[in-house]
């Protein structure tokens, strides 16, 4: 019963820090299948900018982008696909939809009053090619 109760705490523990992890931006999650998939991670001169090379891909990649200061946020989703589809929605803190970002509508403009947490969801459906989506902090005048 000791080693059941340590194994259920040990995985609470497991969970907890993933998703500490998924909300700080830190950690993806992948529900998608595809021949080939390669993402670039977003640590260093990256943070802002997010890049995958897909193939026969079909399925989510969920992640968590944090704004650190207030201000007006410009997204751009830039995609080169042979076969299929591939788009991107922004998430607000309810999981609502912001703005959908797809090759027709490939930019949107954001504007938060302090610092903000965003759902981005990249949905493949059976595509082909690669994409790519950057944000930046518009500058004032």
């Amino acid at each position: 019963m000791g080693k059941l109760c340590g194994l259920f705490a040990l995985g609470a523990m497991a969970g907890g820090l993933g998703y500490f992890l998924y909300l700080n931006g830190f950690l993806v999650i992948n529900a998608k299948t595809a021949l080939l998939y390669i993402g670039s991670p977003r640590f260093g001169m990256r943070r802002n900018f997010t890049k995958a090379k897909f193939s026969s891909c079909s399925g989510v990649v969920k992640r968590v982008i944090c704004l650190r200061k207030a201000g007006r946020y410009s997204f751009t989703f830039l995609s080169s696909t042979t076969k299929g589809t591939v788009f991107v929605e922004i998430q607000g803190r309810e999981r609502n939809v912001i703005a959908t970002l797809d090759r027709d509508n490939p930019r949107a403009v954001i504007e938060t009053d302090q610092m903000k947490r965003y759902r981005v969801a990249t949905r493949f459906v059976q595509a082909d090619g690669e994409c790519m989506l950057f944000w930046n902090k518009e500058e004032t005048l």
